[in-house]
This record gives C-alpha cells, sequence and structure tokens, in this order.
C-alpha cells in the first residue's frame, strides 16, 4: 500500500491512558529525497549522528574489537 495508518490505543476499563497515531505515506529513496530530509530536519540528522559517533567513541576508549561484516550469508 502507498499509505499505513498505525493506531494504538491503552485503556483500562474505560479510561483512556494512552493514545498515538502514525500515518505513512511511501516514497522513493533516492538522493534527492534524502538530501530534502536532511534539510528538513537537520538538528535531527545531527543530534542522531552524533549519537552514534559518541557511542563509537566510547567503545574506541574502552578497545571493544570491531568485527567487520564478511560479507558471505
Amino acid at each position: 500500500a502507498d499509505n499505513t495508518l498505525i493506531h494504538i490505543e491503552n485503556k483500562r476499563g474505560d479510561e483512556l491512558l494512552f493514545d498515538a497515531s502514525l500515518r505513512l505515506k511511501r516514497s522513493q529513496l533516492t538522493k534527492q529525497e534524502i538530501n530534502k530530509l536532511l534539510k528538513k530536519f537537520p538538528a535531527m540528522t545531527l543530534s542522531i549522528f552524533k549519537g552514534i559517533y559518541v557511542q563509537a567513541l566510547k567503545l574506541f576508549i574502552k578497545r571493544v574489537p570491531f568485527l567487520g561484516h564478511s560479507g558471505k550469508p
């Protein structure tokens, strides 16, 4: 499907405790679309980028060995 709707409700008896919805629209994953998202959400992109590399640095400092992908299934 080109569109997906996800809806979650949490109730206790008749009382609604939590309600969340997420509507998604399918799009092609091209370089242009990725660049558009990076420009639309720069703070989120930078915070995720920073978080990944901070964790990598912590693992490097602890001398955790790096296991590369062998390329074999």
